[in-house]
């Protein structure tokens, strides 16, 4: 087995190696793009749509290389995180269907990758945790993301007497999508103002997206300023009998701890929590020994959150096993 540090040396040196080559495609992918905007005022509507097609070559192939980088470090480095901590650690392993189907977490078509078994204690309760990736099959372009996140499923000592099901209001929306689906929506309206010569399309369209953005940054940004928001500010909360009001105070301390969204599904001795975004997904702008180290502290704190909330609510829940 190779020493952790020529490893982590050898996955530095691709790294550096993976980036020129995905900032070669994309400088490609843009030239292709100023190509296709610069006839878009005199030539064919057709070779505009060539040229943007064309272009989304150079990107999906920069794209592969870098997932294809970003799953052989995960795969060569999480075992040595994980493990250190005390926790089992099976990289082929993963929930199950039933299990995720229980949680109410997958969308009506449940396309869907898991791996990374992890299993061990936290807070005094057992649980299983996985990594889960949702997508939508794309015959053209491989599949479509819809979201990446762990699963972590706990068994509580005691059973909850009702059922709560809480979605996180900010919830896949990133900055990422956002740009993305803007760029894409003012390059369907420039191609509508090209074909029907009609510049208030364009204009109404943008001012629409612009109008939609900030009613959404306005949203987060009162959630997260609120000095005691309510549950109600950071989730939708679906289910059955009365909620504790230290559970409440104990979900909103989690989310503000965690920084990130997620779901939860609580029912019985079973505790579900899916948590937005991968920890252990290095950037090609970032050198290695740097994000290792910033993920294995970003990882340490995600679980000693964990660990104390559930703490506090096991107290909470009153109906004994």
């Amino acid at each position: 087995m190779t020493p952790p540090g020529e490893r982590l040396q050898a996955l530095e040196a691709k790294r550096r190696w993976t980036l020129l080559r995905f900032l070669s495609l994309g400088l490609l992918s843009l030239i292709l793009v100023a190509f296709a905007l610069f006839h878009l005022a005199f030539a064919p509507l057709w070779l505009f749509l060539s040229g943007l097609v064309l272009s989304l070559v150079p990107f999906a192939v920069g794209s592969f290389l870098a997932e294809s980088f970003r799953e052989e470090v995960r795969k060569a480095l999480v075992r040595l995180v994980v493990e250190a901590q005390g926790f089992r650690y099976t990289p082929e392993g993963g929930l199950g269907l039933e299990e995720l189907l229980w949680t109410g977490f997958l969308p009506p078509w449940p396309h869907h990758q898991t791996e990374d078994l992890v299993e061990g204690r936290l807070g005094g309760c057992p649980f299983r945790a996985s990594r889960l990736v949702v997508s939508i099959p794309v015959s053209l372009m491989g599949a479509h993301i819809l979201n990446r996140g762990t699963v972590y499923l706990f068994r509580l000592p005691r059973a909850y007497s009702g059922t709560l099901h809480l979605q996180d209001r900010e919830w896949g929306t990133g900055m990422g999508m956002l740009l993305f689906s803007g760029a894409f929506f003012l390059l369907a309206l420039l191609v509508l103002g090209r074909a029907w010569r009609e510049e208030r399309t364009l204009f109404f369209g943008a001012l629409a997206l612009l109008l939609a953005w900030g009613l959404m940054a306005w949203d987060r940004f009162r959630a997260l300023k609120a000095k005691a928001p309510p549950l109600e500010s950071f989730f939708r909360v679906y289910g059955k009998g009365p909620l504790d009001p230290s559970l409440a105070e104990a979900l909103v301390g989690l989310r503000r701890a965690l920084g990130r969204p997620f779901h939860l599904h609580l029912e019985g001795e079973r505790l579900a929590l899916f948590l937005q975004g991968e920890t252990f997904r290095p950037s090609l702008l970032q050198p290695l020994p740097e994000w290792l180290a910033k993920a294995e502290a970003r990882w340490k704190e995600e679980v000693s959150a964990l660990g104390r909330f559930l703490e506090t609510v096991v107290p909470v829940i009153q109906t004994p096993k």
